[in-house]
């Protein structure tokens, strides 16, 4: 009985952790983009969101 507990606690395991690759391959993009602008606002710029850039004041 023990060990199959052991080898359900790495399948769960396993289990989270692709979902976990998968979840972050999904928001990749948007986590980028928010520490783009967060950098930008940070240096006292702007964000263009129409655009996608920094303007620079």
């Amino acid at each position: 009985m023990a060990a199959f507990g052991v080898g359900m606690e790495n399948k769960i395991l396993i289990i989270l952790l692709i979902l976990g690759l998968i979840y972050f391959s999904f928001n990749y993009k948007n986590w980028v983009q928010f520490w783009e602008v967060d950098k930008c606002l940070d240096a006292g710029g702007r964000w263009n969101y129409e655009n996608n850039y920094c303007e620079k004041s």
